[in-house]
C-alpha cells in the first residue's frame, strides 16, 4: 500500500482552518478592494483577478496566473473567514496532478486599505506585499 505524500487539495480548508466560524466571517474589505497588481522585489509583480468559483456557488475567487516563473502556476485564492483565504498553487502544465496550498490572510494597513497578502504554513510562501501600486 502506498502512502499519500501529501494531502489532497479537496481537504485544503479543514487542514488548514478546522476552528473557522460556521457561518464564514465576510472580509474587512468588500472583494473589489482585494483585486488589483503587486509587487514584491523577490516575487515580482502579481496581478490579481476575480473568477468564477469553479463549484458555480456564485462566489468569486481570486486568480493570478504565474507563466513568468520556472513552474508555470497558478495562485488561486479561495474565501475562508474574514481575512484568510486558502491559497491554492496548481501547475500549468498539469493542473490536476500537483496542486499545493497554503493558508493566506490579507493585512489591511492603518489607513484601511490592503497593505498586502501573507501565506504560508510552517514556511513562508509570500512576504507582505504592497498591492494596488503601479510595476
Amino acid at each position: 500500500m502506498m502512502k499519500e505524500l501529501d494531502p489532497p487539495a479537496d481537504e485544503a480548508v479543514d487542514i488548514l482552518y478546522p476552528e473557522r466560524p460556521q457561518p464564514p466571517l465576510p472580509p474587512t474589505l468588500n472583494i473589489t478592494e482585494l483585486e488589483g497588481i503587486s509587487y514584491d522585489p523577490g516575487y515580482g509583480r502579481i496581478t490579481l483577478r476575480e473568477d468564477p468559483h469553479p463549484g458555480g456557488s456564485g462566489e468569486k475567487v481570486f486568480v493570478a496566473d504565474r507563466h513568468d516563473m520556472t513552474w508555470k502556476h497558478q495562485m488561486r485564492l479561495h474565501h475562508v473567514s474574514g481575512d484568510y483565504w486558502t491559497i491554492y498553487l496548481p501547475v500549468l502544465e498539469n493542473p490536476g496532478y500537483i496542486v499545493e496550498f497554503v493558508a493566506g490572510e490579507f493585512k489591511i494597513g492603518s489607513n484601511g486599505k490592503v497593505a498586502g497578502l501573507q501565506g504560508g504554513t510552517n514556511r513562508q510562501l509570500l512576504a507582505v506585499i504592497s498591492c494596488n501600486v503601479a510595476c
